[in-house]
Formats: C-alpha cells, sequence, structure tokens
C-alpha cells in the first residue's frame, strides 16, 4: 500500500523534488525511531512504529499522510510475522483517504489470512477506455477530471494443501460513486453504459504456489498464483463481470545484501467489467491511476535489490533498488496494444526486520511518480 504517493507531470519537475526531499526527511525520523524500538523489542513481540509525511503535490496540493507498521507473532518462532498496515491522509483540496491492509499468519504457516479496507473521497482523472484514450485525451477540468466517493473491503483465506502449495477463497466488495463528470465524461459509451454508482459484490477461488522466504521482503523463492472473483447480479452487483489475475514472481540470491527479483502478472476484466474497475497499468511506478485502462492487462518488471554493507562487512539497513518494466493493455489477448515501459531507482531503509518503508521514483510514458510505502514492490 502506498503510503504517500506523488504523480506529477513532467513540466513540474521542482513540485516533484519537493516531494522526493518530504520523503527523504521521513525516512530519516524512522530510522531513530526503529533503532530505538528494537532494542526495546528485540525479543518476539509486538512491534509499533509510526509515520508521518507532510508534502504537496500538484493534484492534491498540500498533503498530509500518516498511520502505522504493526507487527506480531501469531504462528511461533518459524511462520513469518503478521502486520497491519493502517494509513490515512488528507489534502487542501479536500481528498480524504482511510484505510487498512495487512497479513495474518497462523500456525506452522499452514494458514493465511489476507485483508484490504478503505475509503476515499478524492477529485480524480478518466481519460476514456484504451490505449489511444489514454495516450492523446489531454487531461484537464473540461477533459478527464471528475470526483469520486469509494469503499473496498477485500479479504482472502489461504489454506495450505501440499508443501508450498496454497488453495483458498477471496471476496471482494466496492461500492464508488462518481459525481461532478466533466462534458467528455458525460458523453463516453463506457460510462453511460454502466452509470455513475458501481457497486461490487464478488467471490471466487484461489490458488498458489509459494516458496518465499519472507513474502514482503523475498530474497529467494518462487511464487505463482492466480484467482478467479465473480461479480454476479444477483449478488447485487450492478452488472456481471468476473476478474481473472494471474502472477509469476522469482527471487534470485546474487551475494551479500543482493538480490534479483523479477515479476510478471496479468489482469483480465471478463464480460461486463465496469470502467470504474478496468484494469490499468498503475501497478508500474511512474503512471497515474488508472489513465491507461482497458479489458486486459499484461505487464513485466524487473528489479536489483542492493543492501549496503557496513564497514565491518555486515548488511546495514540500508539500500538501494533500480527497476524497470513494461506493459501492454487491449480489448483482448489477441488484441494489445503498443508496449508502455517504466523504470526508475529507490531508497530502501528496513524499518523492522524484513519489512521496509520504500521511496521510490519511477519513470513512465510522460509521466513520472515518487512514492512511499511500506513493504516491496512485488
Amino acid at each position: 500500500m502506498a503510503l504517500l504517493s506523488c504523480n506529477p507531470n513532467r513540466r513540474r519537475a521542482g513540485r516533484a523534488l519537493v516531494c522526493g526531499v518530504m520523503a527523504s526527511a521521513l525516512l530519516s525520523a524512522q530510522e531513530g525511531i526503529a533503532e530505538e524500538q528494537d532494542e526495546q523489542k528485540r525479543a518476539d513481540g509486538l512491534r509499533f512504529t509510526p509515520f508521518a509525511a507532510p508534502a504537496k503535490t500538484p493534484e492534491l496540493g498540500f498533503l498530509f499522510a500518516g498511520g502505522a507498521v504493526i507487527s506480531f507473532p501469531l504462528g511461533g518462532p518459524e511462520t513469518q510475522r503478521s502486520q497491519l498496515i493502517p494509513l490515512f491522509g488528507y489534502s487542501t483540496t479536500g481528498a480524504l483517504v482511510v484505510g487498512s491492509s495487512g497479513t495474518l499468519y497462523f500456525t506452522g504457516d499452514r494458514i493465511r489470512m489476507g485483508f484490504s479496507g478503505w475509503y476515499n473521497s478524492a477529485p480524480l482523472d478518466y481519460f476514456g477506455v484504451g490505449f489511444e484514450a489514454g495516450a492523446t485525451t489531454p487531461r484537464g477540468p473540461e477533459t478527464t477530471r471528475y470526483d469520486q466517493v469509494a469503499w473496498n473491503i477485500s479479504p482472502d483465506v489461504h489454506f495450505r494443501t501440499w508443501s508450498a502449495l496454497f488453495a483458498g477463497a477471496a471476496a471482494d466488495v466496492s461500492d464508488t460513486v462518481a459525481t461532478e463528470l466533466n462534458p467528455r465524461m458525460q458523453q463516453d459509451p463506457h460510462v453511460l453504459r454502466v452509470g455513475t454508482r458501481v457497486l461490487n459484490v464478488g467471490l471466487g477461488p484461489l490458488l498458489e504456489w509459494d516458496t518465499r522466504d519472507v513474502a514482503g521482503d523475498a530474497r529467494t523463492g518462487v511464487y505463482l498464483g492466480g484467482r478467479l472473483l465473480f461479480y454476479p447480479r444477483f449478488l447485487g452487483s450492478t452488472v456481471g463481470w468476473a476478474l481473472l489475475k494471474a502472477e509469476y514472481k522469482q527471487f534470485l540470491p546474487l551475494g551479500p545484501g543482493q538480490t534479483l527479483g523479477w515479476w510478471l502478472w496479468l489482469s483480465w476484466g471478463l464480460w461486463d467489467a465496469p470502467w470504474t474497475h478496468l484494469p490499468s497499468v498503475s501497478t508500474l511506478r511512474g503512471y497515474r491511476e488508472g489513465q491507461f485502462r482497458d479489458r486486459v492487462v499484461v505487464a513485466g518488471q524487473i528489479e536489483y535489490r542492493l543492501r549496503f554493507l557496513k564497514g565491518d562487512g555486515t548488511i546495514s539497513r540500508h539500500g538501494m533498488v533500480f527497476f524497470a518494466g513494461a506493459a501492454s493493455i487491449g480489448s483482448s489477448m489477441a488484441r494489445l496494444e503498443s508496449a508502455l515501459p517504466n523504470a526508475g531507482l529507490g531508497y530502501r531503509f528496513e524499518l523492522q526486520p524484513r519489512l521496509n518503508i520504500r521511496a521510490d521514483v519511477g519513470l513512465g510514458r510522460d509521466s513520472y511518480g515518487v512514492y512511499i510505502s511500506a513493504n516491496e514492490a512485488f
């Protein structure tokens, strides 16, 4: 989950620099807090690390974001620590976001439970559906801007069935209301077909193969996973549709403090997928949320992670990453359009053991973003 995200237009590089400076200040302050907490809570138990970050973005004006990183043992010393990350943010434009995400690991890592939930009220941009719309629609109050109020709750449960194989189920419930539509959006066929209020109630199975050492900070292992969520009208969804997601991640240790990871994923909105929930390429760092959206997104990233060494040769809590990737969108798998590249670098600080705060700068097609988040990007 992004704790703070800045994604301005390239012509406003000065404001992006402000965001980067704010990010560095936040991470430096957290280092002192984390050092004290590690000394006090070296033994297994609850670890609680608050954070706060003022910033300024072209879209939202002055923004204040804060929350906490909370980790605790549920499954014994051989099981990954469970974690909970509550978050809130408010800007001078009136944008508000409140949310939380986390994963619980039970005894022996035989059962995992994940969850996320959020509420937001903010001015957003809708460029249309398809590569051409995202690439050519000028951003502005008369072409892309609208207001949105939305909430979402997404729990899932995973049962270890054999070795590293997990099977389970996922649910997803959300309500999205769009208002103050710009003139272009009022005539958009995708908006007219579904409407400006979209309720989704979805259920479906999931299947995973997971040999990663730590899910949020993997340094070795493989993850293969997929889930298929159905949103039928008889459960209350505005339209009947389904969403297929598939992922492949692998991590290769290259030496002390060095890891190479890569990530391939597919997101496919089936049947009558609503415009509010079409897959987009915003998972690639450097792209504006929802600018490039369509029924199918296929994407990949590769990332080199480096932990700095101390003078005595031991691994420090600081590090850097370098990443690159690309995505393609289309109305079907047979109609994927031009690739959308991204590249960037980032700073890492180990806030708690195997739980990092990251500050990334990502470059996309005619856009870039500055992000602060907990855990790795993948």
